[in-house]
């Protein structure tokens, strides 16, 4: 009799596991099915954050061309090559690498969470592009210009190499 119920309870214990592990793969497969596109750029959905990485769900090359085309609506005359994302601070960014030497850092920003509930770590959550890009040639390296809100820290090696567009 005690084996019986000591096996009923083991059994329930490996059924809810699995189900909490299920759950927490059918939100990610809906993150990443929910159209992350970077379509308007700035603001929009680019990809989802989970265990503390962030995982871009948008190709590379269209990354890039959206970026392209958000500096060309501006008026902005950067072309980016590549990105990579980077942290500075504590913070995520998302930095595209422009032909002219200068590097355009736009912050990456978790979905807030509505619920009074924490998320748990192990779901994902969505990444959203910030609204400000901070771009310069001086700072590419180091030391500022990165986005702070809807402006950009100071460049500490050149106060003025840093040019500040926000949209939204």
């Amino acid at each position: 009799m005690r084996r019986k119920v000591l096996f009923v309870l083991m059994s329930l214990v490996v059924l809810i596991s699995c189900n909490k592990e299920e759950e927490s793969t059918n939100n990610l497969v809906n993150i990443e099915k929910s159209g992350v596109l970077a379509k308007e750029f700035l603001g929009s959905k680019v990809g989802y954050e989970k265990n503390g990485e962030f995982v871009l769900t948008v190709n590379a090359k269209e990354l890039v061309h959206s970026f392209n085309n958000f500096s060309s609506n501006f008026k902005l005359g950067y072309r980016a090559v590549s990105h990579h994302i980077e942290e500075i601070d504590g913070n995520n960014y998302l930095r595209f690498f422009n032909e002219d030497g200068s590097i355009s850092t736009i912050a990456l920003l978790k979905e807030k969470n509505n619920n009074s509930n924490s998320k748990k770590s192990t779901e994902a959550s969505l990444v959203y592009a910030g609204n400000t890009v901070c771009t310069t040639e001086a700072c590419a390296n180091c030391c500022g210009c990165v986005p702070d809100g809807d402006y950009c820290s100071a460049c500490q090696l050149d106060g003025t190499d840093c040019v500040r567009t926000t949209s939204g």
